[in-house]
């Protein structure tokens, strides 16, 4: 392994220092619009803002990626897919897709794959042309040997999940999300760099 928890996290709090609250906003309004999209009645809006959702969520993860070097504004969150929104929505509609169909076969199989496809929003923010077929591929490469690590990573952020909700998401929403989306940013690029 080429990276540890802690130096991953390390990084993420000095980038997350730098544009704190840019990150804040980004978190949140991506998660008003998925949000939104979840409690809508209509089918039809629903289905469209469940799209947008899959948009702003590549988006959030470019805005990450950018916060490592930058202040990027608000318009990453769109402009990260711009150049192409129909791919970025068809690659990460079959990642839920497949993860879905996975995790009904059994709850093993669905997690290894979850976690195998974890960085496609990441390579579909860098290359949002990159077709399923290679940004999965590229994905299973990138976490191949690395999973449990990935997951281990994942539950070091249990205590600071319980406390966001024994602060009623406050912690969660102004914090700990955001720190989350930072290191796991910062995991991307050591993947990648180790590659």
């Amino acid at each position: 392994m080429n990276w540890t928890r802690a130096g991953l996290k390390m990084a993420a709090k000095d980038h997350l220092k730098k544009n704190h609250w840019g990150c804040v906003g980004a978190y949140l309004l991506t998660m008003i619009v998925i949000g939104f999209g979840g409690a809508t009645s209509g089918f039809f809006i629903g289905i469209a803002i469940l799209l947008l959702g899959y948009i702003l969520q590549v988006g959030l993860v470019g805005y990450f990626l950018k916060n490592r070097t930058e202040h990027p504004s608000m318009d990453t969150l769109w402009k990260t897919s711009a150049d192409n929104y129909g791919n970025t929505v068809g690659v990460m509609f079959l990642m839920t897709l497949y993860v879905s169909l996975w995790s009904l076969l059994f709850v093993i199989p669905g997690i290894i794959k979850s976690y195998e496809w974890c960085m496609v929003p990441y390579l579909l923010a860098e290359d949002p042309n990159m077709d399923r077929k290679t940004a999965f591929a590229r994905s299973r490469e990138l976490t191949m040997g690395k999973k449990m690590d990935i997951f281990i990573l994942d539950l070091s952020f249990i205590g600071w999940h319980l406390l966001g909700m024994l602060t009623c998401g406050l912690v969660e929403v102004l914090y700990v999300a955001e720190y989350e989306h930072a290191t796991k940013a910062e995991l991307y690029v050591a993947l990648k760099s180790a590659k």
